[in-house]
């Protein structure tokens, strides 16, 4: 701890430099203030379930403030699991911090949080086997599935409305059908992810498609889709996604990066701008998405509708 490169250790050190936090420009960049004081901190661990209270945390001494994430946490904070997060979010407060000192760029307190989050969730699951998810006994053989959806949700704290998108298709890249949908904004990421994997469960039962394999780049949906029961503030959002569930013989959904899902972060992404509500679902990609360089191909989309 006391090895990170603040002002106020660099100058300690002999370095010229200006000594205020690049961040708020209000106090001197210690190691206490990058982590805990900095207004921008501050916003990070209130909105976090990790209690704050003035005279108890965060305090003025970073070793008082690590005692109390180390030592004096409530043992029953969401039982147990949430208080080994602050670990994430100290690295991460730290990696926003260098970047907006070495770019300029400042990321807004909800996304930092979400981005350490998520990364502790796949921390963790890397950690275990694949776990699948089926509403049929394990007795049941799997199907090989070709035909697979990815979705995705875009959210911003600063834009009044959401997109959600999502891709069906067969193989690489052969387009069977898609979505997009720009709608008010949910009170969470999370809630857009949830809703963009319904309206895809919804668009694949009414069209008959042959579709049981679904994808997302956001660990905390297949964690809850996994663990229903430790998310009880999506309870109607599970409940609509469980009777959905049940006209499908099998279901199951997968982790994938980012980087492979850029068709359904596209529509998504693109649906979220129109700020209007408008929904889109055809075999092609509207002419308002921002796919630049992102392919659609629907070449196989007329074979795979007659087989069905």
């Amino acid at each position: 701890m006391g090895s990170l490169a603040v002002t106020s250790k660099l100058a300690h050190r002999g370095i010229q430099c200006d000594f205020l936090c690049k961040r708020c420009e209000m106090a001197e960049e210690t190691i206490n203030h990058a982590l805990f004081e900095c207004t921008h901190s501050q916003k990070i661990w209130e909105l976090s379930d990790i209690p704050t209270a003035i005279g108890s945390f965060p305090l003025t001494s970073e070793f008082s403030n690590l005692d109390y994430l180390y030592w004096r946490l409530p043992s029953n904070l969401d039982g147990g699991e949430k208080t080994f997060s602050y670990a994430w979010i100290l690295w991460f407060i730290w990696k926003d911090r260098n970047k907006k000192v070495f770019k300029g760029l400042q990321s807004e307190p909800r996304d930092i949080l979400n981005h350490a989050l998520s990364e502790k969730l796949m921390w963790e699951e890397a950690q275990l086997d694949p776990i699948e998810t089926s509403s049929t006994t394990e007795t049941l053989e799997r199907p090989v599935q070709s035909i697979r959806c990815r979705i995705d949700g875009s959210w911003k704290n600063s834009d009044p409305t959401m997109g959600i998108g999502w891709w069906c298709f067969q193989g690489n890249d052969q387009t069977i059908l898609l979505g997009a949908k720009c709608l008010r904004r949910y009170p969470s990421p999370l809630h857009s992810e949830m809703e963009a994997l319904i309206w895809a469960m919804k668009n694949i039962l009414s069209r008959g498609i042959d579709c049981q394999v679904f994808e997302s780049d956001c660990s905390e949906l297949v964690s809850m889709i996994h663990s229903p029961d430790e998310w009880p503030a999506f309870s109607n959002l599970l409940d609509e996604f469980g009777f959905l569930r049940l006209s499908f013989p099998f279901f199951s959904l997968s982790l994938i990066s980012h980087l492979c899902n850029v068709q359904a972060d596209c529509l998504a992404r693109s649906s979220r701008l129109l700020f209007s509500e408008v929904t889109f679902v055809n075999s092609t990609p509207p002419n308002w998405a921002t796919n630049q360089g992102i392919t659609f191909d629907n070449s196989n989309l007329q074979t795979m509708l007659s087989s069905n």
